[in-house]
């Protein structure tokens, strides 16, 4: 039973993974179910065995995405005294951040602008007098 467990936490890695890669690479919104089996080496059914709907999919894949990040620490830019030094530190941190971050970063919000704009209302016209 252990081992089926594993096999089990393995696959559900390997699909969250392939997630994260394809969301870099091409972006949620033109990352399909199939191309995440087709990299994880499943089915489309296993993928939705471990995940029933795409947001469980989405927030595994941000979670997994962010645990490998080096998140930017304010606490230590707080421990330099001298202002310039401390900007200088808080900057180099932050670009530092979104270079690692690019790829990702540049298709999440390029994507969510989009999805955004495609269920924001759309404006009406004046009705005649």
């Amino acid at each position: 039973m252990r081992r089926r467990a594993e096999q089990v936490d393995q696959t559900r890695q390997r699909i969250v993974e392939a997630t994260v890669e394809l969301h870099g690479s091409v972006g949620p919104a033109a990352t399909t179910i199939a191309a995440i089996a087709d990299l994880a080496g499943v089915t489309r059914l296993t993928v939705y065995r471990h995940f029933p709907d795409e947001a469980a999919l989405f927030g595994a894949c941000s979670t997994h995405w962010l645990s490998r990040q080096q998140l930017p620490d304010p606490g230590a830019w707080s421990q330099i005294d001298d202002p310039a030094a401390r900007l200088r530190a808080s900057l180099a941190d932050l670009y530092r951040f979104y270079r690692a971050g690019a790829g990702m970063l540049t298709h999440i919000y390029h994507d969510f602008t989009g999805m955004v704009l495609a269920i924001s209302p759309k404006p009406q016209a004046e009705p005649a007098r």
